[in-house]
């Protein structure tokens, strides 16, 4: 009775151990995700920023001539 108890207690804790690992990848998996998701939209908001600031330097040469 003790052996099946104990493969039991062994089987629970495990299964409990490998729910946290996978939760904790899972998390760290999320967190790279955002990270990449941020660097793209500040670098498209840095492409659009300079597109702007092209456009108004044409603008003013245009009205200066």
């Amino acid at each position: 009775m003790l052996i099946p108890v104990c493969l039991l207690a062994i089987g629970l804790l495990s299964f409990q151990w490998f729910m946290q690992a996978r939760a904790a990848h899972q998390g760290t998996r999320e967190s790279r995700r955002r990270a990449w998701r941020r660097r793209l939209h500040q670098a498209t908001e840095n492409v659009i920023d300079d597109e702007q600031e092209d456009d108004e330097q044409n603008l003013r040469s245009k009205k200066s001539v």
